[in-house]
């Protein structure tokens, strides 16, 4: 079967439009405002809480924070540069409390991925999958210690 110009250049168009949009989630950072909610890692999958967080800097590294957990903040960085694997390590409770994660950038709105959290004594350690949701391009600012709040960013 033989094809017309016309349908040979329309294939190769549609396919380096796809290719396109693969490489433009690939090279989205995930800069701006987005809520990270906390499911538990065990057979009952609870849900956790919901907490707001800003990418700051790009594309490839930066640092983020939360705006609705105080004190709550640390680096993130783009695995091998260029992946749409999201690495983040991170402080809380005056740095007694950390966090560490693996998410993918699955499109320019979603991640998915592996959150844990332990205490500088070692005594807790705890595993979330978690689900960030982009809200906006334009952060909150920080979160301000206005009220008693939660030991972990993580609980209800």
């Amino acid at each position: 079967m033989k094809m017309s110009r016309a349908k040979i250049v329309f294939l190769i168009l549609t396919s380096l439009s796809l290719v396109m949009l693969a490489v433009s989630v690939q090279a989205a950072p995930p800069v701006g405002q987005w809520n990270v909610t906390f499911y538990n890692d065990d057979a009952g999958f609870t849900q956790g809480a919901t907490q707001g967080i800003c990418f700051e800097g790009g594309p490839s590294k930066g640092t983020w924070y939360s705006t609705t957990f105080s004190g709550w903040s640390g680096d993130w960085w783009r695995k091998g540069g260029i992946s749409d694997t999201i690495m983040l390590k991170g402080n809380y409770d005056s740095g007694d409390g950390n966090d560490g994660a693996k998410v993918e950038l699955l499109n320019p709105s979603l991640m998915t991925g592996s959150w844990v959290e332990w205490r500088d004594s070692g005594l807790s350690l705890y595993w979330f999958q978690v689900r960030l949701n982009k809200q906006d391009t334009i952060c909150d600012p920080p979160a301000l210690l206005s009220k008693p709040q939660a030991i972990d960013p993580a609980a209800l």
